[in-house]
């Protein structure tokens, strides 16, 4: 055991870096380029170039880093290549002339471009942006035996290449977390880090103490944001474990699952073994889901995951899956293949804690799931928890069938409507009768008993919009094209409800409370209801509850589809505006928190 750092690996098993650079060639490493400058042209052979007769012009001579092969394109002023393209997308090599029956095709610098030699997809690029070259860089991490001792290895593999389109691979052992007897975690590195935040290799293994993981440790590489990276790629090349001291940790089903941080995992399951126990049973997701996320979210607030918070998830002192999860042996057996995520497991952990739902209902729980989606059921058992009193499932499930086929009610916004009718309904009648409960017209009720919610909307409820729109009037945001505003009073959430056909018009307590509701609209025209997003800033991060815009994706019998620019708005509206608003607003309710506490001293 003393001798381990001795008997580390430091150059990978055959396989892993081929498996990496197949994997990460295009997106990580840099991808193949197609390097062009500006020179003068006279002709493709050597006669040419003596030939006073010929006249010279301006062409781009290119190399192409997947084959090697140079070749001439027409110059396109302003930095860029043109080349012929025939009907079939083919492109051809030589300086394009003007006419013809051939079309001529611009790449400007930074596109894509397909190479006339070997077809390779490439990125065009002026061959003086690489200036002394380019490196890319991607953390790979593997699971190794030395001796009966299981270790997760870091590598850091670099590919650079140079002014002339040659390109380098190098592969360096970069950490090391040994797994040892009686559930400790040994921790070595290769990799040292100076003042300046950038890393170097050490020329052996170093033992180190502290719960450091190698895995969250920035890094520079060309692509990345500001060139910086973390996180690594897995192989899922898992040796067979058995009589190491890895064998009973879950450690390979919780890569082979896609899960990517094994030294957060490790950690878990010093905390928790019985997690190993689900991972074996094929309860993979829910695991890989809440490490993804609570490491994600601590390297956006500059901070680092350690444990995991999965007290949501199962009940972790028992060690039994169907125990654990409160399901029989059948469900355990067959649930696996539902996937569930872990919002979904603790959404049903939080249904049979409050008792409503009970052993052996999974499987009906599942099907709601299915059926009416996570959002509408986790609506179900949120409004069950916060003390209203609803229908049993089953009930509900009938009359919303019966809705429609009467009425054309689509299920998924029928549900929703159905809830938040029910809650508005509570609020106003001590005791509803009957025919109010399960009215024959669910649409039209509901817009009756919300027009009048409207008009008795009071000045104190105004008041209380206002302020939280100025608490959080930084969310406020535009790209030029798109923007996101937030709601100034009740009655802007109802006419985006009724406008959208969506049920967000009983959504101001909620809003009031931290789960924001804010208008996603066309820059050019702010007033016009187009998407609903609902942020929870309840927590120690900000999370999307729903993003739904007309019908809930759902009109005529058909399902739309909310388009890609919208979400790409919105995943750059919670990285770039949301994550440091949520944090500045957090740290200014501290600070007055503290100054009351000290005043009140």
């Amino acid at each position: 055991m003393d001798d381990l750092i001795n008997r580390l690996p430091t150059i990978p098993r055959p396989g892993m870096v081929d498996a990496a650079l197949e994997y990460n060639l295009e997106d990580e490493l840099g991808g193949n380029l197609l390097i062009f400058a500006r020179e003068s042209y006279r002709g493709d052979t050597g006669w040419d170039l003596y030939d006073k007769s010929i006249k010279s012009k301006w062409g781009a001579r290119c190399t192409c880093t997947a084959c090697g092969d140079d070749f001439w394109a027409g110059w396109l002023p302003g930095g860029g290549i043109t080349m012929f393209v025939g009907e079939d997308g083919t492109a051809y090599d030589g300086l394009p002339d003007k006419g013809g029956d051939i079309d001529v095709v611009a790449y400007p610098d930074g596109d894509t471009a397909i190479c006339p030699c070997c077809l390779a997809e490439v990125k065009v690029s002026h061959r003086k942006n690489l200036k002394n070259g380019r490196t890319h860089r991607i953390m790979a991490g593997s699971v190794e035996i030395v001796g009966d001792i299981t270790v997760v290895m870091s590598w850091m593999i670099t590919r650079r290449v140079d002014v002339w389109g040659c390109w380098d691979v190098e592969t360096e052992p970069a950490g090391a977390v040994a797994i040892l007897p009686g559930r400790k975690l040994r921790r070595y590195t290769h990799m040292a880090r100076n003042g300046y935040g950038s890393s170097y290799m050490l020329p052996d293994w170093k033992l180190i103490s502290g719960r450091d993981d190698p895995f969250q440790i920035k890094y520079y590489s060309h692509e990345a944001n500001f060139g910086k990276k973390f996180g690594a790629w897995m192989w899922t090349d898992v040796p067979d474990l058995t009589g190491t001291t890895g064998e009973k940790t879950g450690l390979a089903e919780y890569i082979k699952a896609g899960g990517t941080w094994p030294v957060v995992y490790l950690h878990l399951w010093q905390q928790r073994p019985a997690v190993e126990n689900l991972l074996k049973c094929g309860w993979t997701r829910m695991i890989v889901d809440r490490i993804d996320d609570e490491t994600i979210a601590a390297a956006q607030y500059g901070g680092r995951c350690k444990i995991p918070e999965t007290d949501d998830l199962a009940d972790w002192d028992l060690v039994k899956p169907r125990e654990m999860l409160c399901m029989t042996k059948e469900e355990i057996r067959h649930g696996k293949d539902w996937n569930w995520s872990a919002d979904t497991a603790a959404l049903w952990n939080e249904a049979f804690v409050y008792g409503i739902c009970g052993t052996g209902c999974a499987t009906y729980f599942n099907d709601m799931i299915l059926k009416y989606g996570l959002e509408n059921v986790n609506l179900f058992v949120g409004t069950a928890t916060d003390g209203y009193e609803l229908p049993d499932f089953s009930k509900i499930d009938a009359y919303l069938e019966k809705q429609y086929r009467k009425f054309d009610l689509p299920r998924r916004t029928g549900f929703s409507m159905y809830i938040d009718y029910l809650k508005e309904l509570e609020d106003l009648i001590e005791t509803p009768q009957n025919d109010e409960i399960w009215p024959r017209d669910l649409r039209a009720a509901h817009d009756r008993l919300f027009a009048a919610k409207k008009l008795k909307e009071d000045v104190s409820s105004t008041a209380n919009f206002e302020a939280l729109a100025q608490k959080w009037s930084a969310l406020e945001w535009s790209d030029g094209e798109i923007c996101i505003l937030l709601p100034r009073c009740n009655n802007d959430l109802v006419s985006e409800g009724h406008t959208l056909h969506h049920c967000v018009g009983g959504y101001g307590k909620t809003h009031l409370m931290g789960h924001l509701v804010l208008f996603v609209r066309h820059a050019r025209r702010p007033e016009r209801s187009w998407y609903t997003l609902n942020i929870d800033t309840t927590g120690k991060s900000p999370h999307r509850i729903q993003l739904h815009g007309y019908g809930n994706e759902w009109a005529n019998g058909k399902t739309l589809h909310i388009p890609q620019r919208v979400l790409d708005f919105c995943d750059k509206w919670e990285a770039e505006i949301l994550a440091p608003v949520f944090a500045s607003v957090k740290a200014e309710e501290a600070k007055q928190q503290k100054q009351k506490k000290k005043g009140a001293a």
